[in-house]
């Protein structure tokens, strides 16, 4: 089905808004652990912030189901439909969170559901970014790939930005109880509220090219696991860096700084903001240099930056120095906006067409979930076993190796029609 520009620009712009969305409402929930945890898992002062960022964990053990089953309706039926389902997937579990009944309430009853509502979040969420990444791809073509995927990373830590943003707002509005008791609530809400219109706006999307050319006729999943899984290995290899990177910058920090460190909780939200703000500025650019100067130059100065630079932000962290904290939240930024502006296209890039979605969906958030998701849980773990808040920077350091020496792996996509 050929588009033309003004229809293509149109389905751009609906796979854009929909990673904002999907972004926000997955990480809103970070932003509020300590609230959701003391009404919903009846952990009074703060004390369920744990057993929350658990659950916040095991939303992302979701995403890689939910990349495999969306991720082969993308490939068999279409990119489009594959979108609408999970959009449709994530603004409910997200509306039924915001209206859920407290521990006080109906007990363990609240945290059960709490549970489920983040499954079926997961893995709706699973397929919708890495279905935006190949659909948004495939309707730019060649030589405009990396700046397609890089808008549609810029978009996702715009919904992380926004999360932020919704934070640091209520939080300043409202008391510390009254944020507790339901201000947190406002959050969910307004996502809810925003995936309707981004499902809307996406229902007038044309399909991409890619699918069209080239549908699935048997099992996407079959047949990526059996003929394309060290295609899979090496890109998780390559994505468990920038998964840890993106949580420890924009969620593990801020709520280090405030639960820990007793730093205000407007200025860690705006730490926060700043480090998910500048890779909206920065990505679409390096996408654009991957597009001029290959994938594997960018990925690879990202790592090496990473590796260098893992355990010195958390040290201008934990100094408490208003200029030092600022200054980290800055670097953090930098450098993700580095690494993800050269693995988003090179993972989309690695697949062939039918089995791309899939192949993406299955690499994407295996990855997010084993390094990505688990981020704040294991870091605050680490934490409190060390006393040290500088240890969670070995995580960051051993998966920039870890990326490094796969790399050198990889197929250089970026001048491939």
């Amino acid at each position: 089905m050929a588009t033309t520009s003004d229809n293509r620009l149109r389905s751009m712009i609906s796979g854009v808004l929909g990673n904002l969305l999907e972004w926000y409402d997955f990480t809103i929930y970070g932003f509020f652990a300590v609230e959701i945890g003391t009404a919903l898992l009846g952990s009074g002062e703060g004390g369920g912030t744990l057993e929350a960022l658990a659950i916040f964990a095991v939303g992302f053990l979701a995403r890689p189901f939910g990349g495999a089953i969306l991720g082969s309706i993308a490939d068999r039926f279409g990119r489009k439909k594959a979108l609408l389902l999970s959009v449709m997937g994530i603004i409910i579990p997200t509306l039924l969170i915001a209206v859920l009944p407290t521990h006080q309430q109906i007990g363990v009853w609240s945290g059960v559901l709490l549970l489920v509502l983040r499954l079926l979040q997961g893995v709706a969420v699973g397929g919708e970014f890495t279905g935006s990444l190949v659909f948004l791809s495939e309707l730019a073509g060649q030589g405009r790939r990396g700046l397609a995927t890089g808008f549609s990373v810029a978009m996702a830590m715009a919904g992380i930005l926004l999360g932020s943003l919704m934070y640091t707002l209520l939080s300043s509005l409202m008391s510390a109880d009254a944020l507790g008791e339901w201000g947190w609530r406002l959050g969910f809400g307004f996502g809810s509220l925003m995936g309707i219109a981004v499902w809307l706006l996406l229902h007038t999307a044309d399909e991409s090219q890619g699918y069209v050319e080239e549908a699935a006729e048997e099992s996407p999943l079959r047949d990526c696991i059996r003929e394309h899984w060290r295609t899979i290995l090496r890109s998780m290899m390559f994505l468990g860096l920038p998964a840890a990177w993106c949580y420890a910058v924009t969620v593990f920090i801020v709520v280090l700084l405030h639960h820990r460190l007793e730093v205000d909780a407007v200025f860690a939200g705006a730490m926060g903001s700043i480090a998910a703000g500048i890779p909206i500025l920065l990505t679409p650019l390096i996408g654009a240099a991957s597009d001029r100067y290959g994938r594997k130059p960018i990925m690879m100065t990202g790592s090496i930056a990473a590796l260098l630079l893992g355990v010195p932000i958390l040290a201008l962290v934990d100094v408490s120095s208003t200029g030092m904290i600022v200054a980290a939240a800055v670097a953090g930024g930098v450098v993700l906006s580095m690494l993800q502006g050269g693995t988003a296209v090179a993972l989309v890039e690695q697949f062939p067409e039918r089995v791309r979605a899939t192949g993406t969906g299955i690499a994407y958030n295996f990855s997010y979930a084993l390094a990505g998701g688990t981020q704040p849980l294991l870091a605050f773990w680490l934490v409190d076993v060390t006393g040290s808040d500088l240890a969670p920077g070995g995580i960051l350091v051993v998966l920039a190796v870890i990326s490094i020496v796969a790399i050198p792996f990889c197929r250089e996509t970026a001048f491939e029609d």
